[in-house]
């Protein structure tokens, strides 16, 4: 019957979660290793891309103070758009402007990236969302604790297990696309910027030519003046009557 699919589905998601294997792009990686330990397959494979995406940013100190330092991470040289990266490394907090931490639930490129420079191999407690982890199930569900056994012995339980790892999944999708949806705003509104400037300097070249031509034109040409008047030969200069 429909109870007893959903309880064969959920045990073998479970197994899956909890026992299947994760095949790190980069073997012998401390860092992915460790997120492939605690996180689903599902959030693995998006703090997996968040770190290959990291693998290529260049970065830059640019201030000390003691444990604390601050770092530009960019994609190149010419590149516009720095995020600063500020780090502790006796505390390993690390935050990064970008805040896709707050959006998303794990660590950005950018962050990770610095942690690679630092030679950290294991995640901070503090960045690993208890939502997006294996053992998210027995834990917290709206404020209440609940301990479910593996035996699934209630319809509930089932039902209520099910509904939670489809909103963890819309959870998450939501996360991904605002936060790409702010990226494309802020590259809109940057080529818009750049549009309109680019006008006005030559709006403001214009004019200043413009400026530059009526004042030579006051300072340089002499005024026209009508042809003189000059009478022939033999014409008197007297009124005529």
């Amino acid at each position: 019957n429909l109870v007893a699919r959903w309880r064969s589905s959920e045990a073998e998601k479970d197994f899956q979660y909890r026992n299947g294997s994760i095949t790190c792009a980069i073997k012998n990686c401390g860092i992915l290793s460790h997120a492939s330990k605690v996180y689903t397959h599902e959030t693995y494979k998006c703090f997996e891309k968040e770190f290959l995406d990291g693998v290529p940013l260049i970065w830059r100190e640019v201030a000390q103070n003691g444990t604390n330092y601050t770092f530009e991470v960019m994609m190149d040289e010419k590149s516009s758009r720095v995020r600063i990266v500020h780090f502790n490394t006796a505390t390993i907090e690390i935050h990064c402007t970008c805040k896709k931490f707050a959006f998303c639930g794990y660590l950005c490129s950018h962050a990770l990236r610095i942690l690679s420079v630092k030679n950290v191999k294991k995640i901070s407690d503090r960045y690993i969302s208890r939502r997006w982890t294996k053992d998210a199930k027995k834990d917290m569900y709206g404020g209440n604790v609940v301990k479910f056994s593996q035996q699934y012995n209630t319809e509930a339980e089932v039902v209520f297990r099910n509904r939670d790892m489809e909103v963890e999944k819309e959870l998450r999708k939501l996360c991904v696309s605002k936060n790409n949806e702010l990226k494309e705003n802020k590259t809109n509104a940057r080529a818009v910027i750049r549009s309109k400037n680019v006008k006005m300097s030559i709006i403001e070249e214009l004019s200043s030519n413009d400026d530059h031509v009526v004042k030579a034109g006051d300072s340089k040409t002499s005024p026209i003046l009508g042809p003189p008047c000059t009478k022939p030969k033999g014409v008197s200069n007297s009124r005529l009557k």
